[in-house]
C-alpha cells in the first residue's frame, strides 16, 4: 500500500505592489489605516530602515504602502479622496485648565525647583560631603524671579488674565 503525500499547506503569499510611498513612517502608517478602515488589506514596507536610518528615505524609495494587485485601484481612490480630518478638542468644554503664571511678568514659563542648589554646593564646600536642601520655589524663565508656592497665581484658561 502507498502512502498519500500530505497536502502542502497554502501560505496565501500573494506579492503586494506599491500603491503609495511616503517620506515618513507615520505617513505610511496613517495611510494603511486609511485603508484597511475602507476594508482594503494593506502592510508597510522599509518602514524600519528609515526609523533607523532616516536619510536613506530617498534611496529605498520612502516609506511604501503596499496592497494586492486585486486591491490596486480601490486602494489609489481611497488614498485619492481627500477628507479632512475631524476636529478634536482633548479638553471638553466646561473643564477648566489651570495654568500658572509669574506674579512680577504674567509669564507662563515657570520652573518648580524642589532643591536648593547653593545651598547644595555651600554645604558641600563647608562640610566636605553635599547636603540636599529644600527650596521649594518657582521661578520664572522669563523675569528670573522666585516665589514661593503660595505666591504664583493660578488661572483658568477662561479667566480674563490669561487672554491678556
Amino acid at each position: 500500500m502507498k502512502a498519500e503525500p500530505e497536502p502542502r499547506p497554502a501560505y496565501g503569499l500573494e506579492p503586494r505592489v506599491t500603491v503609495a510611498a511616503f517620506s515618513t513612517p507615520w505617513e505610511a502608517l496613517l495611510g494603511k489605516a486609511r485603508l484597511e478602515s475602507a476594508g482594503i488589506e494593506a502592510s508597510v514596507a522599509d518602514e524600519h530602515t528609515v526609523r533607523i536610518v532616516w536619510a536613506v528615505s530617498q534611496a529605498v524609495g520612502g516609506v511604501k504602502l503596499q496592497v494586492r494587485r486585486k486591491d490596486l485601484e480601490a486602494a489609489a481612490a481611497e488614498l485619492a479622496r481627500e477628507e479632512s480630518l475631524p476636529e478634536i478638542y482633548l479638553v471638553e468644554e466646561g473643564e477648566e485648565v489651570t495654568v500658572r503664571r509669574c506674579p512680577g511678568c504674567r509669564s507662563a514659563e515657570l520652573r518648580y525647583r524642589r532643591w536648593s542648589l547653593k545651598a547644595f554646593v555651600a554645604a558641600w564646600l563647608l562640610l566636605g560631603f553635599p547636603v540636599p536642601v529644600l527650596h521649594r520655589r518657582w521661578s520664572c524663565r522669563g523675569c528670573g524671579r522666585e516665589w514661593r508656592e503660595e505666591e504664583v497665581a493660578v488661572h483658568g484658561r477662561g479667566s480674563e488674565e490669561t487672554r491678556a
